[in-house]
């Protein structure tokens, strides 16, 4: 829904930082008036959008050590629960 990766993070920080009223007074600043607006014109539109996108199972990180064996870097196993996955 969003018209590109610049938008998408926009409206991700207004809604992750702003209150919605706080959304609203910000789209409706005299700055824009010289840029070009975004595509969504008020709260409700981000929001919903965003409350839209599918959501998956949160990415997970875990350490692997080996008693007796030394690594120069860690070594991780980045992973997703497939229960998770499937739900």
């Amino acid at each position: 829904p969003f018209c590109d990766e610049g938008e998408w993070e926009l409206a991700r920080f207004l809604v992750e930082n702003l209150n919605q009223t706080q959304i609203d007074k910000f789209l409706k600043l005299k700055w824009f008036n010289t840029r070009p607006r975004p595509s969504f014109t008020s709260k409700d539109e981000p929001l919903d959008w965003i409350d839209g996108l599918p959501s998956f199972a949160q990415w997970k990180v875990s350490d692997i050590k080996f008693k007796g064996y030394k690594t120069t870097y860690p070594i991780q196993l980045i992973w997703r629960d497939a229960l998770e996955v499937l739900e």
